[in-house]
């Protein structure tokens, strides 16, 4: 189990990196504007990606997490000014929580509200969620030319 657990941190650092890359590549005037105008923004990306992020870790720490929220996440006013460092602290968040999990308690049941899951699933659902929308970043930095890979 340590290396599956091995595998996974890797993984994770690898996304963190990727994603940080894509969301530097923008302009500040691209990180805050909508395409077409209903788009998300890569700053909503961001923090949705945070957002998740910090529940994972929280839930594999044993916290409580809450309801989530309804609808597509938008960051809040003035997120320009920290999206970058609340991406990377909560995947240092996630990371240090599953870093710290004895390799026995991978497969530990989690109650969620319709199922049970286990640290293992959050770990594949984070690197999942994470380098879903950084696909999303890059179909974003097309609309402004950009095609180039940052990572």
């Amino acid at each position: 189990m340590k290396e599956i657990q091995d595998f996974f941190t890797q993984r994770l650092e690898a996304v963190k990196s990727d994603f940080l890359k894509d969301l530097d590549a923008f302009t500040p005037d691209q990180q805050s504007s909508s395409p077409g105008g209903s788009a998300r923004t890569p700053l909503d990306l961001a923090y949705e990606v945070a957002f998740v992020n910090n529940r994972m870790a929280a839930r594999i720490r044993g916290d409580e997490v809450g309801p989530f929220p309804q609808g597509w996440m938008k960051a809040p006013e003035g997120y320009a000014a920290k999206a970058r460092e609340e991406f990377a602290a909560s995947m240092d968040a996630i990371i240090s929580a599953w870093s710290s999990l004895p390799p026995n308690e991978l497969l530990r049941p989690i109650q969620l509200p319709t199922e049970v899951t286990h640290p293992l699933d959050l770990m594949y659902l984070v690197c999942y969620h994470t380098g879903y929308h950084d696909g999303q970043l890059n179909y974003l930095q097309s609309f402004y030319g950009d095609e180039k890979i940052h990572w």
